[in-house]
């Protein structure tokens, strides 16, 4: 009888053969968010679904690529904020971050680090909330 863990730890082969699928996307951050994905869809599956998995991952990866290189994709993914910028070492440790104000249509404020983004809570909007919504 297999143990839990047997089950949700992929095996090394499976893990190869995504990372492979994914060499044949672009360079850069659409290759490591695919590979990760690829590799966490893997958790949970015995061993025979993983060998199906990552043979229809390799199978199908040429789709992939075609459509994350089309430049539709990159405008979508610029509108979604996607970028390629890392945040600032200082924003990630949350240790500095560069507060600004900023008012949304209706006439609500809320405050944001100009570098990474990050909103803050002052006590006037509850964590989680879209600023200006009350």
């Amino acid at each position: 009888m297999k143990t839990v863990t047997e089950h949700t730890r992929p095996s090394p082969g499976a893990i190869r053969v995504v990372e492979l699928a994914a060499l044949a996307l672009p360079r850069g951050d659409i290759r490591r968010r695919y590979e990760r994905e690829f590799v966490a869809e893997l958790y949970g599956l015995d061993r025979a679904q993983q060998a199906r998995h990552a043979v229809g991952v390799l199978v199908s990866v040429w789709s992939l690529r075609a459509a994350v290189t089309t430049d539709h994709y990159t405008m979508l993914e610029e509108a979604m904020g996607h970028t390629i910028q890392r945040r600032p070492l200082l924003c990630r440790l949350n240790l500095r971050h560069h507060w600004q104000t900023g008012h949304t249509e209706d006439g609500g404020r809320y405050t944001y680090c100009a570098r990474c983004d990050k909103m803050r809570n002052d006590g006037r909007t509850p964590p989680g909330a879209i600023p200006g919504a009350f």
